[in-house]
């Protein structure tokens, strides 16, 4: 599990699937949570280890009592969101294998580049679906339902 370095509680997490090396649990505080390695000066969950599940930059997840968001962080290869139900019947791959044909897979949601005015492409995120970066999958959990 990763730690946050601001200590916020949790209230929900993502966790990688089938990832090499073993799975991580990423927490996620309520309100927006950063979610990449960061930089230098900014890193959110300290030193993500080996090998890399994320970019620098992969989304922001906004987790509120009206549910989840989630929008592009300045990814460099962008992502898509799996609904639970879709995810649950296709294979994820691993890496960059498999992952662009995840785009076009009816009911999938590409996540638009911050170059096209991201922040202004929210999307609802809910319990079990998967984010799908160009490095891992991770399954979407709330530790308690929104009230």
């Amino acid at each position: 599990m990763l730690s946050r370095t601001d200590h916020a509680p949790p209230v929900a997490f993502l966790v990688t699937l089938a990832r090499a090396d073993g799975d991580l649990i990423v927490p996620l505080r309520a309100g927006a949570s950063f979610v990449g390695r960061g930089h230098e000066g900014y890193r959110p969950y300290g030193t993500w280890p080996d090998p890399v599940a994320v970019e620098g930059a992969q989304w922001c997840i906004e987790c509120g009592a009206e549910g989840a968001l989630v929008w592009d962080a300045a990814s460099t290869n962008l992502s898509v969101v799996l609904p639970s139900t879709l995810a649950a019947e296709v294979n994820l791959g691993v890496g960059l294998h498999g992952f662009e044909r995840l785009f076009d897979l009816p009911g999938a949601v590409p996540l638009p580049h911050p170059n096209v005015a991201s922040d202004r492409h929210r999307y609802p995120l809910a319990e079990g679906d998967v984010l799908r970066g160009c490095y891992a999958a991770f399954a979407f959990g709330w530790l308690r339902e929104p009230s």
